[in-house]
C-alpha cells in the first residue's frame, strides 16, 4: 500500500505540489474502530492500511468522483444514507448494477470512499452478491444506487488510478483544487475498457 501512495504523492509533486499538504496524516486506531463499530463489520485489511497512511484528501479533489473521505467522513456520509434507508425511502428501488453487487439502492454495508456532495462516488462494497469480493469498489450514482465494480478491492482501485495518473489520463486544475479526467472518466476503465 506504502508503494502506491507513493506514486500517487509523486505525481501530485510534480503536478500540484501545493495540494500534497492535503493528504491528511494516518488515521488513529480509535478512529478505525469507531468506524467498524459504526457499521457493524471489519474494514478490509488493504482499506485499513491505506487510512493508516493517509486519513483522506482534505479539500483535494483527488478523483473526478470527489475528495477521499477521511474515517470520520466516511461515518458521516454513512450515517447520512443510513438514516435516507430507514426512513424507507428506498423501499421500493431496485438497482440493476452490472456485476456481482447487491441489487438494492442502498446497502448498509457500503462504505463511501469518495463525496463530491451529491452521494455519486466510488464506495467499497462489504457486502458483494455471489462471485464478488470483500471490499471490491463500486461506483454509485445517487439516483439509480450502485453501477458497477471499478476494483476487485482498494489496493487495486488505488493501484489503477495511480496508473491512470501516470499514464496522463488525468489533470489537475488548479483553479478548482481538483482533478479532473481526461479520457477514459474513472480509475481503471482504461484496463476494463471503461464498461
Amino acid at each position: 500500500m506504502k508503494a502506491i501512495w507513493t506514486r500517487i504523492e509523486a505525481w501530485f509533486r510534480l503536478n500540484a505540489p501545493d495540494m500534497v499538504g492535503e493528504f491528511q496524516p494516518p488515521a488513529s486506531n480509535r478512529h478505525i474502530n469507531l468506524l467498524e463499530d459504526t457499521v457493524g463489520v471489519r474494514l478490509p485489511e488493504e482499506m485499513e492500511q491505506s487510512y493508516k497512511i493517509h486519513d483522506g484528501s482534505w479539500a483535494l479533489r483527488m478523483f473526478p468522483g470527489g475528495n477521499l473521505l477521511g474515517i470520520q467522513g466516511i461515518i458521516k456520509e454513512w450515517r447520512k444514507w443510513q438514516e435516507v434507508s430507514e426512513s424507507g425511502a428506498f423501499a421500493d428501488w431496485k438497482a440493476k448494477p452490472k456485476g456481482p453487487i447487491k441489487q438494492a439502492h442502498w446497502n448498509p454495508r457500503w462504505l463511501p470512499l469518495t463525496t463530491c456532495g451529491s452521494g455519486d462516488g466510488y464506495y467499497a462494497d462489504l457486502d458483494p452478491a455471489p462471485g464478488g469480493h470483500f471490499g471490491q469498489v463500486i461506483e454509485f450514482e445517487t439516483g439509480t444506487g450502485p453501477v458497477r465494480v471499478v476494483a476487485t478491492g482498494f489496493a487495486e482501485w488505488l493501484s489503477l488510478y495511480a496508473s491512470d495518473l501516470e499514464a496522463g489520463r488525468y489533470v489537475f486544475e488548479p483553479p478548482f483544487e481538483m482533478v479532473e479526467a481526461r479520457e477514459p472518466a474513472e480509475p481503471g476503465a482504461a484496463a476494463d475498457g471503461g464498461a
